[in-house]
């Protein structure tokens, strides 16, 4: 009976998450029709042309040039154009943008400060007048291909930019939520590596949120941005982020870890490791060689480090090659 009563179990289980997996997963779009998909929702559309074009495949945000003088941004208690669906609960979205000039869409955008990419909201902010949400977009920033970041909290903006693992102002960018956690992470477009760009650990965002696609210009001058979504897809948060084997032959345990971690790494031949260490905001706390031998554990004396108790990412370099981002929990 035991027995039967555990396959009863695991399969109760695997049916809900099958569930919830559909139903995230059915928020996704390629946006191959001919039209927007009447399960959007559209914020400010009188920054952006309306009907919302489709065009080969890309759904375009057309940014109209008469208002977009420095008010089609996203920035402290400035909101912008948004398309979006509610969302509750993880979830992980991934969008492709191209941020490309409206006067001559074969081109990049290449000047001032214009992007486009993936926010992720909390509704009440309309109702409130205090803008909160974090976002991840891509484009041109300052003249530069770039990544940029940004926390708002009741209308005060936290902002981070990245240049580096650009190629030119396209990109696939990426957030992951997990309850107050909010990682994000980009790559080039047709990349395999995603590259961590920073998390935000906001506890104050609601259950349910809007979540969906921006652009806008920061600039005193009339915009020339025209933002192309390839698709937007939405999936479960999964686990093989985590402190947990990775690529099947490198393992760091224990998790939650409290004085000691250790680092094992099987079926290969390793000459060196570099471990670091980065708080939840993306800044690097801690990094450090760690002297390995095969068939040995690599250890980390936690205790000497005066790390608070808190969410923390591991990245691990082994012999001069990133392997992976790991999600480590200090107790």
């Amino acid at each position: 009976m035991k027995h039967i009563y555990l396959i009863y179990t695991f399969c109760i289980y695997m049916l809900f998450t099958t569930i919830a997996s559909s139903q995230i997963s059915a928020l996704s779009d390629e946006f191959n029709s001919t039209t927007l998909d009447a399960s959007w929702n559209l914020f400010q559309p009188q920054y952006y042309q309306t009907p919302i074009s489709i065009n080969n495949g890309f759904m375009e945000m057309n940014l109209d040039d008469a208002l977009c003088n420095q008010t089609c941004v996203w920035w402290v208690d400035m909101n912008a154009g948004m398309i979006y669906k509610n969302v509750t609960g993880d979830f992980d979205v991934v969008t492709a943008v191209y941020a490309k000039q409206k006067n001559n869409p074969t081109q990049d955008i290449d000047r001032w400060t214009q992007l486009a990419g993936l926010i992720a909201r909390n509704p009440a902010s309309t109702s409130s007048g205090n803008e909160n949400y974090v976002f991840n977009v891509a484009g041109i920033r300052f003249d530069n291909p770039s990544i940029e970041l940004k926390s708002t909290i009741n209308n005060l903006s936290s902002v981070s930019a990245f240049t580096n693992n650009m190629s030119g102002t396209a990109a696939e960018v990426r957030i992951v939520r997990e309850d107050a956690l909010f990682s994000l992470y980009s790559r080039p477009i047709g990349s395999s590596i995603w590259v961590f760009r920073g998390s935000y650990n906001r506890p104050d965002l609601p259950a349910t949120l809007q979540v969906g696609l921006i652009a806008y210009v920061f600039d005193a001058y009339p915009g020339n941005l025209l933002a192309q979504f390839d698709y937007i897809r939405f999936s479960e948060v999964l686990n093989n982020d985590k402190i947990e084997p990775h690529k099947n032959d490198i393992y760091i345990y224990p998790n939650p870890a409290s004085s000691e971690l250790n680092i094992e790494i099987n079926e290969r031949v390793v000459h060196a490791i570099t471990f670091s260490i980065y708080d939840a905001l993306g800044k690097k706390i801690f990094e450090k060689p760690l002297s390995y031998s095969n068939n040995t554990i690599a250890k980390l004396n936690l205790s000497t480090l005066n790390i608070a108790a808190g969410t923390y990412f591991v990245k691990l370099k082994i012999d001069g090659r990133y392997s992976g981002i790991y999600k480590l929990i200090k107790d």
